[in-house]
């Protein structure tokens, strides 16, 4: 079962079967996206897994064109949720990768939880993820 927010003309869902967090970004992110993306998938997230569980997320970023200084900032400052983040992002330009980096670089000064891989295809990176959950629910 998935339950999908639209957010502009990106789309923030959790998927029940795989445990993951799912945005797909499209266009342009700014601040006031990127606060409502972060605010969704941390109320998605919750509502579904529990504070203090593992969180898996896909970020799709293939038809995302750029992302604004203030919602860089946004994101990097996002809410915290979960013992650890596994965060698999799917795509992107050279730029938007570079950005990415940027932001998860700034992410991981607030927290030694945070696991990221950039991958080209959606399938390496559900992969990539149901292997850090299986890992995850291994070791509990």
């Amino acid at each position: 079962m998935t339950n999908e927010i639209q957010i502009g003309e990106h789309s923030v869902c959790f998927e029940s079967d795989t445990g993951f967090s799912v945005l797909r970004c499209r266009g342009k992110v700014d601040e006031s996206e990127a606060i409502a993306i972060n605010d969704a998938v941390i109320k998605n997230y919750l509502e579904r897994v529990g504070r203090g569980q593992s969180f898996f997320c896909l970020v799709d970023v293939r038809h995302l064109t750029s992302v604004t200084p203030e919602a860089r900032r946004a994101i990097a400052n996002g809410g915290r949720m979960g013992e650890r983040a596994c965060v698999a992002v799917v795509g992107g330009s050279f730029a938007i990768r570079v950005l990415l980096n940027l932001i998860l670089k700034a992410m991981l000064l607030a927290s030694d939880q945070l696991v990221a891989v950039a991958v080209p295809e959606e399938d390496e990176a559900r992969a990539w993820l149901a292997e850090r959950r299986r890992a995850f629910l291994a070791s509990r």
